[in-house]
Parts: C-alpha cells; sequence; structure tokens
C-alpha cells in the first residue's frame, strides 16, 4: 500500500503493522508509537546478514504481530488505541 493510503487508513483510526521505512515513521511520529506495530532492522545490516533480505525483519516482524496480537485480545484497549 502507498503511503498516502496508509495515511488515509490512519486518519480513519486503523492502526499500522509495516515496517519502519518514510510514511510509517512519520504516521508514528505524528499519532504516536501506540498506533503503530513498526519492526525493520536497519538497510545496512540487513545488507551485511542476508545477501537477498528474505529474512532481514522476520525477528521484528514477529515481535510486532506479537504485540498486536497481545492488543486484540484485550477488546478494551484494542477499542481504545486508535488516533
Amino acid at each position: 500500500m502507498s503511503g498516502i493510503g496508509s495515511i488515509k487508513f490512519l486518519m480513519n483510526g486503523a492502526l499500522t503493522v509495516g515496517t519502519r521505512d518514510c510514511a510509517t515513521i512519520e504516521m508514528a511520529e505524528e499519532a504516536g508509537e501506540e498506533s503503530s506495530f513498526l519492526f525493520g532492522t536497519p538497510l545496512r545490516d540487513a545488507l551485511r546478514n542476508d545477501y537477498y533480505i528474505h529474512l532481514a525483519d522476520l525477528g521484528t516482524y514477529l515481535e510486532a504481530d506479537g504485540r498486536l496480537l497481545d492488543l486484540y485480545r484485550r477488546p478494551d484497549a484494542w477499542a481504545h488505541r486508535r488516533y
């Protein structure tokens, strides 16, 4: 999805799961980290450790997904975790 599309979702209360890149970083700064579940490693480290960059963000993605699932299991917290 494009950055603009993601911003539109955010403006309508959506939570964001995504890599730390231009749009998601800016969205988290504006809306607060609590509305985002971001993951990712610096590009330089990914290139050094994973030639094809297949699994560079897997660990941090799973951490972000775990935080999201934990929040989803708590309906009251989920309903209030909006921008």
